[in-house]
């Protein structure tokens, strides 16, 4: 219905311009609704000019005039809430392009200016940290941090690029917001990001070194993402020589991918093409043999870390027996 609309009114524009109306005189000649709101339906004011089967200028439709790109500027922060940013405007496709709009005015940045939008280093002067973490605080429930997601879906200002600007991560800004985890309020995405950055910082690491050193997002909120501690580290990159795991740490993976197969039982080549991280060699040192390792690894949910304490003090105690007789 609307597009039918619109065409029609740039048919009856063109008929009363000798069969052809361009941008400007559509705009000069007052017809409604906007060269803007068409355009913007359309794609772009060719685009709605072939819809209605009208001749266009491509010479023309390739040239916006400063005011023109002022006035889509202005539309499409306004279709945002007042704001716009390059991400958002590449990340919509707009019209004209990224390139059109730093020839004409040197740089994004300057466009926006010009339009009078806030561009994100004012936006960023304009919200002090102190600002920013009160906001935070308000927006999320019971001192649970908000997740990403729903802070982009509400809309709230300062946005989510501008917050990642001032604090270098959104998880440091929830952590300096003295808000308790939530782990729904990091992606996967983000997630790796943590995991691969503490890597580079520590070299050969434990999860207990990222718990100690406070770590966001927390160990527990990424292994329940990831099904395992182990798995998570895996999908981060991280070679497995740089972390050294916990005697559960390496039950539960293998725990892990026998659920995901659905056995009761997985052969070491089966582990190493599901996970090997850690590798099976580490397993079968650290049990003293692979089916020990699976055998634990089916009840990892009942065996405690005291538990697997007195099987590496039994296990001790039976090599020193055995050198003791061999002397």
């Amino acid at each position: 219905m609307v597009r039918e609309k619109y065409i029609s009114v740039l048919r009856k524009a063109a008929e009363e311009n000798g069969g052809e109306i361009s941008y400007k005189k559509y705009e000069v000649q007052g017809y409604s609704p906007s060269v803007v709101t068409i355009s913007t339906y359309f794609g772009s004011w060719t685009k709605a000019l072939q819809a209605a089967g009208l001749k266009t200028n491509e010479k023309f439709s390739k040239s916006y005039s400063k005011e023109e790109i002022i006035n889509l500027l202005l539309h499409y922060a306004d279709e945002n809430n007042g704001s716009l940013n390059l991400t958002l405007y590449r990340s919509k496709k707009y019209k004209p392009s990224e390139s059109t709009i730093r020839k004409k005015f040197g740089s994004w940045n300057q466009a926006l200016q010009e339009a009078g939008i806030l561009t994100n280093r004012e936006v960023r002067k304009w919200y002090t940290e102190e600002e920013v973490l009160q906001i935070l605080q308000n927006v999320s429930e019971d001192d649970k941090a908000i997740t990403v997601e729903e802070y982009k879906k509400r809309k709230i200002q300062p946005d989510y690029d501008t917050i990642v600007a001032l604090f270098g991560s959104w998880n440091e800004a929830i952590k300096k917001a003295g808000l308790k985890e939530n782990s729904m309020a990091y992606t996967t995405e983000e997630m790796v990001k943590a995991l691969q950055e503490y890597s580079q910082k520590k070299g050969v690491f434990t999860s207990v070194d990222y718990e100690k050193d406070g770590m966001q997002p927390g160990y527990l909120a990424i292994q329940k993402r990831f099904g395992s501690w182990a798995n998570a580290v895996r999908s981060a990159g991280i070679e497995p020589s740089f972390v050294y795991y916990t005697d559960r740490e390496i039950l539960h993976e293998i725990k892990r991918c026998l659920d995901k197969k659905g056995t009761h039982y997985i052969t070491m080549a089966e582990y190493e093409r599901l996970s090997n991280h850690p590798s099976s060699r580490t397993a079968f040192k650290r049990f003293g043999s692979w089916k020990k390792a699976v055998e634990l690894a089916k009840r990892w949910d009942e065996i405690s870390e005291q538990h697997l304490e007195n099987i590496r003090l039994l296990k001790s105690e039976k090599v020193l027996t055995s050198k003791g007789e061999k002397e």
